[in-house]
């Protein structure tokens, strides 16, 4: 019913590792729920581009050639910390949608979001790439496209961050919020723009005690 999209660069210190990781929690996750897992690792297309980007691309290609409805696509540095918590319902709530995805603090955030396997859900593709190439500047340039479109075109249906996209907001020195900060039980616990070793500790640490290190 739901193909995980894992995507990612082996080129960074410790990304290797995080890779098998997260890839092996992804199988296990899967076998709970019928899930399957589609790995794939860059380049894609011009290998000069973010790798989020080379990741939309490859979606954008390949989106209407998956074997489920629903394509989950999540970041490498993420991982799911209740196995036995399907993901489904978050398509189901809002069954008529194309794209399911929550915000952080920053506005729109496309480190794990659903896309349905539809023709116009590839045309939300298209837009979102065309405007890629005016946000090179940006931290996230895929992210930016993605705020720009939504912007312009309303698209995104809006799943609460918990859903989907947990952060421990303590580790970006930022107050901590019923709405983002991870807590057990949560789906998935996202550790964005931290050094690579940093994140590979935390996610064998929860993967291990089922918490958060008590140092974050």
């Amino acid at each position: 019913m739901i193909t995980i999209l894992t995507f990612y660069e082996e080129g960074f210190e410790n990304c290797k590792a995080i890779g098998e990781l997260a890839i092996a929690n992804r199988e296990e996750y899967g076998l709970y729920h019928g899930y399957f897992q589609v790995v794939k690792t860059t380049p894609y297309g011009d290998a000069t581009r973010f790798y989020a980007v080379q990741r939309l691309n490859y979606l954008r290609d390949n989106l209407l050639s998956f074997k489920t409805p629903f394509v989950w696509v999540l970041n490498i540095t993420s991982i799911i910390t209740n196995l036995e918590k399907p993901v489904y319902p978050v398509v189901q709530d809002n069954a008529s949608s194309h794209v399911w995805m929550s915000r952080d603090v920053f506005n729109w955030n496309a480190g794990s979001f659903i896309i349905r396997r539809s023709d116009e859900a590839v045309e939300w593709l298209d837009r979102v790439l065309l405007e890629t190439p005016n946000c090179i500047n940006e931290p996230w340039h895929e992210q930016a496209a993605i705020i720009t479109e939504e912007t312009r075109n309303p698209f995104i249906t809006e799943v609460p961050q918990r859903a989907i996209n947990s952060y421990d907001e303590r580790l970006y020195a930022r107050q901590v919020s019923n709405s983002s900060q991870w807590e057990p039980g949560d789906l998935v616990l996202s550790l964005p723009g931290l050094p690579y070793g940093q994140r590979l500790d935390i996610m064998r640490y929860v993967l291990e005690n089922e918490r958060l290190p008590s140092g974050t």
